[in-house]
Formats: C-alpha cells, structure tokens, sequence
C-alpha cells in the first residue's frame, strides 16, 4: 500500500501542494480490506481532480493517534516499514 505523507492538522486545514484540504474529512474508521477501500476510494472521486498531477484516495490516523482522516491527495512511497499519520 502506498501512503502519502502531507501537512494537514484536524483542527486547522491548511495548504499543502500534497493535498486537496477542501476534501479532508473525519471518518469512524478506515476501510478494513480490499473492498471497502475500493468503495471508499471510488465515493471520495479523487481522480476528478485535474491539477495537473493524479491524485488518490487515503485513509491515515491523526498526528495525535485519535481520529482518522481521509483525503484526495498524491500518491508517494513510504520507505519505511511505519504508516504515516497526518500532520
């Protein structure tokens, strides 16, 4: 799986070339397999976002490990064996 890692803080929404801030949002949980996350992915559209780069569904903690976001963002490898958590 590939993660992104991108500067948004749940209390305040702020600009990152990484991101779409408008399309952030808290959920319950992240999709727990395959299918949820292709459902999840296909109602959040981040594909119709033509801003010159291809930008992907994705589901991370928090920085504060106590909500789950998700967002239209890039797609970047994570080179490491740790998910990212929103900032």
């Amino acid at each position: 799986m590939h993660l992104t890692i991108v500067n948004i803080i749940i209390q305040q929404v702020h600009f990152d070339p990484f991101s779409i801030p408008s399309t952030a949002r808290i959920v319950k949980k992240c999709p727990s397999g395959k299918a949820e996350w292709n459902l999840a992915s296909s109602a959040k559209n981040c594909t119709s976002y033509q801003l010159g780069v291809t930008f992907v569904y994705h589901c991370l903690i928090n920085e504060f490990a106590n909500a789950t976001v998700e967002v239209c963002a890039r797609r970047v490898n994570v080179l490491c064996k740790n998910c990212d958590a929103w900032r």
